[in-house]
Parts: C-alpha cells; sequence; structure tokens
C-alpha cells in the first residue's frame, strides 16, 4: 500500500529555486509539463455534475452496536459529528461520487462506519485524556506490546486487497519502543512521536498506522499530503488546471518553511497546492481552532487559488494563504476564570487543578489495564499496571474529598466512608471494577 522510498534525490527542483533570477510571483500560466508526468499528460476534465444525494448523518445516530463497537474501541461519540463535518465541508463527494454516499446510505450503521473509517487517513479521535500530545510518565515496569502481532480487524480491512505492510509496522514498533524507552528515562520526545506513542500503547493499530504514515513520517510525501479520504480522489481538478511555479526561497523572505516543504514535496511529485494548504491547516491547528473553523477558512483559501488562478494578480501566493494563518487569534485551550487577587490562587483552584489531573491520569491507566490484559500475558506487565491503577485510584479518591471538602459539597462522615473503602488492604488484587462509580463522582461543574 505504501511505495517504497524513492532513490531518484531529486536537487534541480530546490536547486532552481535559489537561483537569484527566479521570479517573485507565481505563475499559474505556465503550460510547460510536470516532471512526473508523461509526455502529453494532463489532469483528468471535470466530469459532468450530478444531482445532490443527501448524505446520512452518523452524529444523529443511534444504533446500539455502532456505539458499542466505538465504546470498545475507546472512540469517542464526537468522532461520528467529525465524520458528518467532513462530509459538509466536501460537498462535492456527492457530487461526483454519488456511488460512495449511495453505499454509505444504505449500508447498516456500523457497516457504514467501518466503510468510510476504512478510506479515512486520519486517526479515530479517543476518548478525552486518551491521546495526549504533553508530557506524560509511563508505569514502572511498562513493557511495549509490538502491534505487528495484535490482531485489528480495521487495520486487516485497510490493507485488503493491497500488500500488508508488516515493514511498516515494524518500523512503527521500532520507533515506539525507543521512544518508551526515552520517556521512561526522562528524556524529551517530540510531540508528534508521543501521540504516535500514545496510539500504539493506548489506542487501535490501524490509528497507530495512520498516524504514522500520514502525519509522521517524512520519507514518502506523496503520502504524507495526501487526502483526509480517499473518495477525494474522485473529485477532478478543472480542465485548465495548472500548477503554479514557485517563487524564490531566500533567506529572508517569509515563510520559508513552508516554501522549503513545497519543494522537497514537488521533487517526489506531491502538488504543491496540496502541500501549501496542508501547511495552511496545520497552521490553524496550533492556533486551536475549532474544526468547523478550520473548513471554513481552508475552503476560503482553495477559492482565492482558484480566483488567484482564472486572474492573475502576480501576487505571491504563499504569503496570500500563510498570512491569513498568521492573522487568525491563538485560541487559549481553558479560558482562565478571574480571580479576586492577580497571581493568587485558592486552595478550591488547586484542589480542582488536582482533581483533573489525577481524573486524567487514571482513565489512561483503565485504558492500559484492558489493553495489557488483551496483548500481554506475563504475570508482571499485568500486576505492574494494576498496582499503579490502585495507587492512581487512591489519588484520585484524595482529590476528590479534598475539593468537595474545601467547596463544601461533602460532610466529614461521607468523606471518611468513600476513603475508607479505597485502602491498599481492601483493594487487594481487585481490578477495573470501580471505574463508572468513580468516574461518575466527578463534579459536573469541572467537566
Amino acid at each position: 500500500m505504501v511505495p517504497t522510498r524513492s532513490t531518484r534525490g531529486h536537487t534541480s527542483y530546490i536547486s532552481g529555486l535559489v537561483a537569484e533570477n527566479a521570479r517573485d510571483h507565481w505563475d499559474f500560466n505556465s503550460t510547460q509539463p510536470l516532471p512526473w508526468q508523461a509526455p502529453g499528460a494532463s489532469h483528468v476534465p471535470a466530469a459532468p455534475k450530478i444531482r445532490d444525494v443527501p448524505t446520512r448523518e452518523f452524529g444523529k445516530c443511534k444504533d446500539r452496536d455502532l456505539l458499542d463497537y466505538l465504546a470498545r474501541r475507546r472512540v469517542t461519540r464526537g468522532f461520528l459529528a467529525e465524520i458528518d463535518q467532513f462530509l459538509r465541508a466536501n460537498p462535492d463527494i456527492a457530487t461526483y461520487s454519488p456511488p460512495f454516499i449511495e453505499r454509505l446510505n444504505s449500508l447498516p450503521p456500523l457497516d457504514a462506519y467501518l466503510f468510510f473509517v476504512k478510506g479515512y487517513t486520519r486517526p479515530a479521535r479517543y476518548i478525552e485524556g486518551l491521546i495526549s500530545s504533553a508530557p506524560f510518565v509511563l508505569p514502572p515496569g511498562f513493557q511495549y506490546r509490538a502491534i505487528q502481532y495484535t490482531e485489528d480487524a480495521e487495520l486487516d480491512d485497510f490493507f485488503a486487497g493491497f500488500e500488508y505492510r508488516y515493514d511498516i509496522l515494524e518500523r512503527i514498533d521500532r520507533e515506539v519502543y525507543f521512544a518508551c524507552i526515552d520517556m521512561q528515562a526522562g528524556r524529551p520526545v517530540s510531540t508528534s512521536l508521543r501521540r504516535l506513542v500514545c496510539y500504539a500503547v493506548f489506542g487501535n493499530p490501524v490509528d497507530a498506522y495512520k498516524w504514522y504514515e500520514y502525519s509522521y513520517q517524512q520519507d514518502y510525501l506523496p503520502h504524507r499530503y495526501i487526502p483526509e479520504h480517499v473518495v477525494l480522489a474522485d473529485v477532478p481538478k478543472p480542465g485548465t488546471y495548472t500548477e503554479p511555479e514557485p517563487s524564490v526561497v531566500k533567506p529572508w523572505n517569509t515563510h520559508a518553511d513552508v516554501r522549503f516543504r513545497m519543494a522537497r514535496a514537488k521533487d517526489e511529485g506531491v502538488d504543491v497546492i496540496d502541500v501549501l494548504l496542508s501547511e495552511f491547516r496545520f497552521a490553524l491547528v496550533r492556533k486551536r481552532l475549532r474544526r468547523c473553523e478550520i473548513d471554513d477558512l481552508y475552503v476560503d483559501a482553495r477559492r482565492r487559488i482558484d480566483e488567484e488562478r482564472e486572474n492573475p494578480t502576480n501576487v505571491d501566493i504563499v504569503d496570500m494563504i500563510m498570512d491569513g494563518a498568521v492573522s487568525q487569534q491563538f485560541r487559549a485551550p481553558l479560558a482562565p476564570k478571574a480571580v479576586p487577587r492577580r497571581n493568587n490562587r485558592t486552595a478550591l483552584d488547586e484542589a480542582a487543578e488536582d482533581l483533573r489531573e489525577q481524573k486524567t491520569l487514571l482513565q489512561r491507566l483503565y485504558a492500559q489495564e484492558e489493553t495489557t490484559f488483551t496483548r500481554s500475558k506475563r504475570p508482571a506487565d499485568i500486576a505492574a499496571v494494576r498496582t499503579s491503577r490502585g495507587n492512581t485510584e487512591r489519588r484520585y479518591v484524595n482529590a476528590l474529598v479534598r475539593y468537595k471538602r474545601i467547596n463544601n459539597q461533602m460532610r466529614p462522615f461521607e468523606a471518611q466512608d468513600i476513603q475508607s473503602q479505597f485502602t491498599r488492604k481492601k483493594m487487594g488484587n481487585v481490578g477495573p471494577v470501580n471505574k463508572d462509580y468513580l468516574l461518575s463522582l466527578f463534579p459536573r461543574e469541572l467537566l
């Protein structure tokens, strides 16, 4: 499914970028053939439009089989709304690929979901706290279970009809294995690699593969900049489509990193407009904008590129697009609440922060314990995870009691009663049977 890395070693395109006599704008009217196209090749002409077909809305689905399947895989129901949002943001799918929409509508909900994610090149969205870009600590004695030896029906379906890429899975296992060693030793690990570790350890193998192949690796760029879904390949480009020629890359040019990635990608046969729009989307994600806002800005950016192609104004297209991302205001993850005095946190604030942290850690350990029971047969692995989960449950209960006592939501005898049920002696070797009970105690005002 993943072609091997090219050994051509192109340098001509990047060399051309730094030529002193290069133009400082994009030429949309160039008639030169693209370097990876055969002589006489051209873009596929636009197919005649077909009437729009109503599309199923997964977010409104209450099918028990589908919801149980998501729960087993620890995927949040919000992922269904994300699928709906993707389909709304790409109405051309219904126009140019009606068989895809018709099959999506005709299948039962669970089968329709599996049919969609088979061609989706992005990982599923997991429950809160499971996939983290922030630093976290693996429990003592943790040993990584290779995903190449883990059964996953979605991964088998993903490779159906193609070569099963064990070499890529081995590469993922190698990256994750050494990353886990670095994390346990306290050495720094990149944000993208931490997410790969989360997908491989706490998530499902198919999502670890998708994140590695389509968002992490830098060896094969045609997959690094592939669209979100393979069905988008059915949406043709206009018959008059021509790929722009890039402006010169100099140290004083703006967005030089984006220009370099575009040049490197074109050497491997990637449309530079796809690279530019992908970098634009990544820049908006780093601004922490919502998915719907990113989709709207993405559509507007593509419209401006099409207008520039139809009516050239000799504008620098990289500046035109990327400046739109720079101008967006950064959205803070959580709006801070006003406090009575500056730089003076109350005991309640500290208790709330500690409780949130313990809840996130406890959810991750519940997922890890379930994964360890499924994948590992070593008693030492199971005992280590069970011990960590038990300790975290007790810390969670103590943080919960502290918060509710400060906030006058729990009386002393209630606090004593709940703490007495979660002592080291009473819990012993009990499994994660208290999961639903403990998480249901989390205060609603902190959600």
